[in-house]
């Protein structure tokens, strides 16, 4: 636990590159997509130097859009390409999937670079899921979420979670401005704390496919880069829905 909160001091610099967003945003995005790309493919490094490819031309390619859609088609072509090609040097196949989830949540919030601090009160969202999840669920117990894939997880820490992100959500739209703060928590809040806990359940089962406990061991107390970025990654694709609520 020591070495979970003093890792977390971490969040202090990052969040203020958030904050300013610009080219320190996009480069910290980038370095996250590496990181998480080495944990993913650390047994098969041509998937790594496919993976990273796709990135780093993605990034070049949506840098100067600036978000446009008529970067999507662009976008998803050159996605759908790496995936096949990893596929072809990857065991199991599924495997190379790891390709678009790794990839297309980081592009979205390269996106927004523009909207530090929307990009902040998401992050923010997030954490506060995370956060209260883990101490209501160690606090009440109870029934099991999904013991076969996540052991610690509980439906009491799941509706903590939720609440969570809706309170966090509420305080945000203050700061953004948003026209009704109780619509953008219930909206905003539910998507984003629905999705993240959508995407801890996730990599944890792709763990198990692994017969890993953690993604690696980058972050004291916390594991990987993948380990702290997995509610991120799924929450990152309904991020710029919540935009409807402001």
């Amino acid at each position: 636990m020591a070495l979970r909160l003093l890792s977390s001091l971490l969040a202090l610099p990052i969040g203020a590159i958030v904050w300013f967003g610009g080219a320190a945003l996009a480069l910290l995005l980038y370095a996250a997509g590496l990181l998480s790309a080495w944990e993913w493919w650390r047994e098969n490094r041509t998937g790594f130097f496919i993976h990273i490819a796709a990135l780093t031309a993605l990034f070049l390619l949506l840098y100067p859009y600036d978000g446009r859609a008529s970067f999507l088609p662009s976008a998803m072509m050159l996605t759908i390409s790496a995936t096949a090609a990893a596929a072809l040097f990857t065991k199991p196949i599924w495997n190379a999937l790891g390709v678009p989830y790794l990839i297309l949540p980081l592009c979205v919030l390269l996106a927004y670079i523009g909207e530090g601090g929307a990009v902040l009160a998401f992050l923010a969202i997030v954490l506060s899921s995370d956060s209260c999840a883990f101490f209501v669920g160690r606090v009440v117990g109870g029934w099991k979420m999904a013991p076969g894939i996540s052991p610690g997880k509980t439906w009491s820490g799941a509706m903590g979670g939720l609440a969570g992100a809706c309170l966090t959500a509420f305080v945000c739209g203050h700061f953004l401005g948003a026209e009704s703060v109780e619509i953008y928590a219930l909206g905003a809040g539910l998507m984003i704390g629905v999705a993240a806990q959508a995407g801890d359940l996730l990599m944890s089962y792709v763990k198990r496919l692994w017969g890993v406990k953690d993604s690696g061991r980058l972050i004291p107390g916390h594991g990987g880069i993948l380990d702290r970025m997995d509610s991120i990654l799924l929450a990152a694709l309904v991020f710029p829905f919540t935009f409807f609520f402001l």
